[in-house]
C-alpha cells in the first residue's frame, strides 16, 4: 500500500482502494474469531440465514419484498426467520427493511437532486405521499426540510 500510494502509477489509487478494503475484512475476520457476538450486525452476518436475509433485503430494498420471499431466499420458513432475525438483529425483518429503507433515502435526499417521487420509488414506496409519512416519522421531520436542511 505504501509503494503505491502517492505513485501516480496508473491504477495505484485502485489497487490502494481494493488493499484497504482486503485489510479491513481481514482486521474483521481475526476481530470475530477472537469475539463472537452473539446479537447485532456481526453476529448476523456470521449467521449463515440471517445472513441470506441481510443480502436479500439490501440488494432489492427498492423492491415490493414480502416476508415469505427474503425467509425463501434464507431457507425458512417466515416464523422461523422472524423469530431467528429478531433473536439476533433485535428487530423484525421487515422493521429493519423499513429502516434500511429510510436510511438509503436519507442518503439519496443529501447526494442526490432526484425529486422525492423519485426517491420514494427507489426505496420501495409506491408514492411520495406514502414515502413522506414514513420518512417523518423515521426522522421526526418531512424529506424536503431534511434536503433542505443539507449543506449544498
Amino acid at each position: 500500500m505504501i509503494g503505491e500510494t502517492g505513485s501516480g502509477r496508473l491504477g495505484a489509487e485502485s489497487i490502494v482502494d481494493r488493499l484497504a478494503e482486503v485489510l479491513l475484512i481481514q482486521v474483521l475476520r481475526a476481530h470475530l474469531l477472537e469475539h463472537q457476538p452473539e446479537r447485532g450486525f456481526l453476529a448476523a452476518i456470521m449467521d449463515r440465514r440471517v445472513n441470506s436475509a441481510l443480502k436479500v433485503i439490501h440488494a432489492d430494498a427498492g423492491d415490493d419484498l414480502k416476508l415469505i420471499e427474503i425467509a425463501r431466499a434464507a431457507g425458512m420458513s417466515r416464523s422461523g426467520l422472524a423469530g431467528r432475525f429478531k433473536d439476533i438483529m433485535g428487530e423484525a425483518p421487515m422493521a429493519y427493511l423499513a429502516r434500511w429503507r429510510m436510511l438509503q433515502a436519507r442518503d439519496l435526499l443529501s447526494t442526490t437532486r432526484l425529486s422525492l417521487g423519485d426517491v420514494a420509488e427507489q426505496v420501495g414506496y409506491g408514492s411520495e405521499a406514502a414515502f413522506s409519512p414514513a420518512f417523518r416519522r423515521a426522522f421526526a421531520e418531512t424529506p424536503g426540510a431534511f434536503r433542505r436542511a443539507q449543506v449544498p
